[in-house]
């Protein structure tokens, strides 16, 4: 047994020594036990003390959302390897149901609804498109993996998203929202979740007021299936397959709801074994499936986030094991949200492990982060899950309609374009390298717990701007920011006769573009548009400069944001005492427009 089975294995194989074993083999009684199975299974352990069992399972990096205690029994799904070596531990598990391709399974069930029923991946394009010919200009298809991820997954698909919005075509100035699906691919009712709220916003966008007001106010990203690899197996070969399909020596298979970076590498962090259900993976954000979505995001900067899985009926909130200020808040909100579904207000809890998706939503990008776990079991009739994403359209609905604390957009002061920026709390006391910022196009947003907070707001080159913010339990405080460029000329040697003189300019948020020198005789302020104001005028100095009188009176900032002018002051007493400015302005390098002015120098030659 190689370090890492063990590691997962041999917790089992302490409890199965001393006291599981007599019951585990007697307890209650007979049932197939084969020495191996070709696919996943649903088997039963026997055992008079089943919660310790089930703990053990758990800590041993099993599935919880696939394991099940009874009175003297745990129920599970196994892998292969998985099977082996519960048996080898002499747990002797009972094969209850071997997975099957879910076509068989369903019509085994007299479920088969196609293509009204569960659709697979082929079936959900050709109704994502027919819901873009329908809406055009609302609706359109975006794959992920191209354009956003490395450009397919491991069998080489794509990973479709719907985005859903007024104006589709255009990038416009709204918060962006993203709900997705199907991480687990044998959780065959979430993608029906989404797909029905897609057709509940697209067909009410006419005489639904709300859905029009989501639709208009918000860039809606869907994607109903993350795993489509999995999701393919899941339907042609194995029912209870749950990982992606990407191979590991003789083992197929990463959890991509372990596979993000939060966590990743802690103590709540799912299997290092490649044969576990669990198995994180070989680094994080490894997959495909998994770079696909994070590259979405950070482009992205979703400002809400809801992730759904199976089975629960429960809402998870926050981290697992790190810690996380805002951990209470986010359970209240969790609360709210199960409300929403129909689950009630106790059905909430903390996540099974980290490195989930939402988890890392809420820790590098600050978004308002869900995980939603539907149903009572992975693969109910579909009529079933019909009835509950009519539930879970009331949830997805209350998700999108929460107003966020505080929001607003981040500009430079001069130029009134829109700036990147990190956002800072400093009563929030983070400690797992949380990450705030302005997306981009300037947007930002803050979800806090009520109360007045102190909001600073920074980026190289900029001076930090802190806003005090009343954040309320209901509401939004809309607040734009200017950040002021920080411009600046200095003359650290001064400007003496007989010596030249060098200016340093500095403007970080200047790098590499072109500079103007403007010296002056007089400090008289010239408006130069959009708030901008050069303290100087263009006077005989100015055009003195131009004719040789200052070095590098003009050119480019270095990668820096720096350069130098000079000016040699003759050996002439006369000019003791002469006064002038200096300034500067940068240009836009597109247009040669004007981008920033600079805080003038007075200066005064001196002996």
């Amino acid at each position: 047994m190689t370090p890492s089975l063990c590691r997962q294995f041999c917790s089992l194989g302490v409890l199965a020594a001393s006291f599981l074993l007599p019951v585990a083999a007697h307890a209650q009684g007979g049932g197939p036990r084969p020495a191996s199975i070709p696919v996943s299974a649903w088997v039963r352990i026997d055992s008079a003390h089943p919660e310790v069992l089930e703990n053990a399972l758990l800590a041993a990096g099993f599935d919880d959302e696939a394991i099940e205690s009874e009175a003297h029994a745990v129920r599970l799904v196994v892998t292969p390897d998985e099977y082996q070596h519960l048996r080898a531990l002499r747990l002797h598990p009972v094969v209850l149901e071997l997975a099957r391709p879910l076509y068989e399974r369903l019509a085994a069930l007299n479920d088969l609804e196609v293509p009204t029923g569960y659709l697979d991946n082929a079936q959900i394009l050709a109704g994502l498109q027919a819901k873009v010919a329908a809406h055009p200009t609302r609706a359109r298809l975006v794959d992920i993996a191209a354009t956003y991820g490395p450009g397919a997954t491991y069998e080489g698909r794509p990973i479709w998203a719907l985005v859903v919005s007024d104006q589709v075509a255009l990038e416009e100035d709204e918060p962006k929202a993203l709900v997705v699906a199907a991480h687990h691919c044998r959780e065959i009712g979430t993608p029906v979740a989404v797909l029905y709220a897609i057709d509940q916003l697209l067909n009410g966008y006419a005489s639904d007021p709300r859905a029009r007001a989501l639709i208009d106010g918000y860039e809606l990203w869907f994607v109903p299936v993350v795993n489509p690899d999995g999701y393919h197996h899941v339907f042609t070969a194995d029912s209870f397959w749950r990982k992606n399909r990407r191979p590991f020596g003789s083992f197929t298979g990463v959890d991509l709801n372990r596979n993000y970076p939060l966590g990743w590498g802690g103590s709540c962090a799912g299997s290092t074994s490649a044969s576990s259900d669990t198995y994180k993976g070989p680094s994080a954000a490894s997959e495909a499936e998994t770079q696909s979505v994070i590259g979405l995001s950070r482009a992205k900067r979703f400002e809400r986030v809801l992730d759904f899985h199976s089975y629960g009926r429960e809402t998870l909130y926050g981290y697992r094991c790190s810690t996380f200020p805002l951990q209470s808040w986010y359970q209240t909100e969790a609360v709210a949200l199960s409300v929403a579904a129909g689950y009630g207000s106790a059905a909430t809890r903390l996540p099974s492990a980290e490195g989930e998706h939402y988890q890392w939503q809420l820790n590098e990008g600050g978004a308002y982060a869900f995980l939603t776990e539907m149903q009572t079991s992975f693969q109910p009739s579909y009529s079933s899950s019909l009835a509950e994403s009519v539930q879970i359209w009331s949830e997805i609905r209350a998700f999108l309609e929460r107003a966020t604390p505080a929001r607003g957009a981040v500009r430079d002061a001069q130029t009134l374009l829109p700036l990147e920026a990190a956002i800072a709390a400093p009563s929030i006391a983070y400690a797992m390298g949380e990450q705030r910022s302005s997306a981009p196009d300037g947007r930002w947003f803050y979800w806090a717990s009520a109360g007045t907070r102190a909001l600073e707001f920074s980026r190289e080159g900029y001076t930090t701007a802190s806003e005090t913010i009343a954040f309320s339990a209901a509401g939004t405080v809309q607040r734009d920011v200017a950040l002021q460029p920080i411009v600046s000329v200095a003359a650290p040697q001064g400007v003496r006769i007989g010596r030249t003189a060098v200016f340093e300019l500095e403007s970080r948020s200047d790098a590499q573009r072109i500079y103007l020198g403007l010296p002056s005789l007089t400090a008289t302020p010239i408006p130069l548009g959009a708030g901008r104001v050069l303290q100087g005028g263009f006077d005989l100095l100015t055009q003195l400069a131009y004719e040789g009188l200052f070095g590098g009176i003009s050119g480019a900032l270095d990668a820096q944001g720096q350069a130098q002018m000079t000016l040699f002051v003759p050996t002439d007493g006369s000019l003791v005492g002469f006064p002038f400015v200096v300034n500067y302005v940068t240009l836009e390098a597109s247009a040669n427009a004007l981008r920033h002015v600079s805080q003038p120098l007075f200066v005064t030659i001196q002996l």
